[in-house]
């Protein structure tokens, strides 16, 4: 998600891998990043904002298609749900996105402040609870 021509990406993967191997990626789809708050509509702007600011964003569900342009055979993908992501991780991942919007005025001070409380409350009592969706694919080199 941070490589701004992934299938430039892959076929450098391509090039490195002998023929008969196996070339395998891995990653997330940032437009499915989730996390259980009373603050619905502030978290899909953000989650929204952050997609949107990701020079890939969606690459995750375009891995497979991508593998098979490139001239990857049997080419297989797997998507799975990573649905323990720690409250840490949260602040760390997104804590500088959240500030970015204050500064641009996307978003209130009180407002990021109303939602990190929600998040940090859950989080306190064990109820927190984030995710996203990450593809793994694989395909052989001919």
């Amino acid at each position: 998600m941070h490589v701004r021509n992934a299938r430039k990406g892959i076929e450098e993967m391509i090039r490195v891998v002998r023929s008969g191997g196996c070339v395998i990626a891995s990653e997330l789809d940032a437009e499915t990043f989730f996390i259980d708050t009373p603050h619905a509509e502030l978290t899909r702007r953000l989650f929204t904002s952050f997609a949107d600011a990701a020079a890939s964003p969606r690459v995750g569900r375009s891995l497979a298609r991508l593998m098979r342009q490139s001239g990857l055979k049997n080419v297989k993908s797997q998507a799975a749900a990573i649905n323990s992501m720690p409250f840490n991780m949260a602040r760390i991942g997104f804590g500088g996105h959240v500030d970015k919007c204050v500064q641009e005025g996307l978003l209130s001070t009180s407002d990021a402040d109303r939602w990190w409380q929600a998040l940090e409350e859950a989080n306190g009592v064990g109820e927190f609870h984030g995710g996203a969706i990450v593809f793994t694919v694989a395909g052989d080199k001919p």
